[in-house]
């Protein structure tokens, strides 16, 4: 009897280190403040909105999702080719042998000419297909050089609609029902969907407890800029050279927004998307969409990109996650994590709140902890019997 009174002891010695773990931690500053880094497992976030009971973030980088986009020069005895809007099939086709040749498996290739029709090389399209979704550094969107040309290779590209074809893409206007009334993402209409599923199934398999992932939209990223430069931010588009206000096929325009985000640069160091949509005047239901550029510029895309690019590559998936303070370990002004008595995970009476997944963990374990015991005092009576 002593010996099973000494395992039920051992065994339920386990219990205090079944409590929650919190998921998050604070990596600068003291992650309640606009602009500290909070970490989740192998996620980094910039925080944007902090709250007594919870902190929404941005991520510090894209998903790595869609595409990934190379470029190869084309050799010296490339063909020239008559000029059309897109190219000739016969270009495509070069383009689609001479990728496969330098051995790129592309599901789709797009051949770049000059002025004369002479090949120059081709840009390749190859999908990404990994087995979880997560940030990478890699994914920076479409970035661009101080001549507005396109820095390749890019990795983790997208487009917002799922029926784009690459005729359509090159319109880059939306006109189906990937936003409401008020331009606000449809996510279940759009391209990101997918992506965003498996962000949160990826955060769930590291056991990171999040209330809700999202997209950074045009009113929010207003209000986070006007709570950054203390400034009434209103949307003022500046038409981008070779571009016309009057004619709707032309209908794009940018805004600097560097001066807002003061330090902020990780508000505009990637190129993203943001879920939001600019309702056209003169069209109904016609919007174009929203976007963050490298270039510290808020973009509405009509064709091509905040400058003008007359083949657009596509943008980044950035998202936002809300998480519930409790799981959230935030830093003293001296550095030094807080006190976890004052944590939200504590109620009056000092018992250890935890969320109805790691309670049913620990009502798991406690299971296993009693079924285990009940086989050892079985096994201990079944030795003493046969001694006797």
């Amino acid at each position: 009897m002593k010996k099973l009174v000494l395992i039920v002891m051992m065994c339920f010695l386990l219990v205090p280190f079944m409590v929650d773990a919190k998921s998050c931690v604070a990596t600068t500053g003291t992650g309640k403040k606009v602009g500290n880094e909070i970490k989740c497992g192998t996620e980094s976030f910039y925080v944007i909105n902090h709250s007594n009971d919870k902190t929404t973030m941005l991520a510090k980088y894209n998903l790595m999702v869609g595409d990934k986009i190379d470029y190869i020069t084309a050799p010296s005895n490339a063909p020239v080719y008559q000029i059309l809007v897109p190219p000739s099939n016969d270009a495509f086709n070069y383009c689609d042998s001479f990728a496969r040749s330098n051995n790129y498996e592309p599901y789709y290739t797009f051949p770049m000419l000059d002025d004369s029709g002479k090949l120059l090389g081709c840009r390749v399209y190859e999908k990404i297909e990994y087995d979880h979704v997560v940030q990478d550094s890699r994914a920076v969107g479409t970035k661009l050089d101080g001549n507005g040309k396109s820095i390749l290779p890019l990795y983790g590209i997208t487009y917002m609609n799922p029926e784009w074809g690459y005729e359509a893409m090159h319109d880059g206007i939306i006109r189906d029902n990937i936003y409401d009334e008020n331009g606000n993402l449809i996510l279940e209409n759009s391209s990101f969907k997918g992506y965003i599923d498996g962000y949160k199934r990826e955060l769930q398999r590291q056991n990171i407890s999040v209330s809700d992932v999202s997209f950074l939209t045009l009113d929010r990223t207003l209000k986070l800029l006007k709570d950054i430069s203390g400034e009434t931010v209103e949307v003022e588009l500046e038409y981008a050279s070779g571009y016309d206000e009057h004619d709707p096929e032309y209908y794009t325009g940018k805004m600097d927004i560097k001066g807002f985000a003061g330090k902020h640069k990780w508000i505009y160091d990637i190129t993203y998307w943001l879920g939001s949509g600019f309702k056209w005047e003169d069209r109904p239901n016609t919007f174009s969409d929203y976007y963050i550029s490298n270039e510290g510029m808020l973009c509405a895309i009509g064709r091509g990109e905040c400058i003008y690019l007359p083949f657009p590559i596509g943008n980044g998936v950035r998202p936002i996650v809300t998480i519930e303070n409790s799981y959230i370990t935030f830093m003293k002004e001296d550095g030094t994590p807080e006190d976890d008595n004052s944590s939200s995970n504590h109620n009056n009476s000092g018992l250890i709140i935890v969320n109805p997944k790691t309670a049913t963990i620990i009502l798991m374990v406690l299971v296993i902890v009693f079924v285990t015991c009940v086989t050892s005092y079985i096994t201990l009576r079944r030795n003493k019997n046969k001694k006797q």
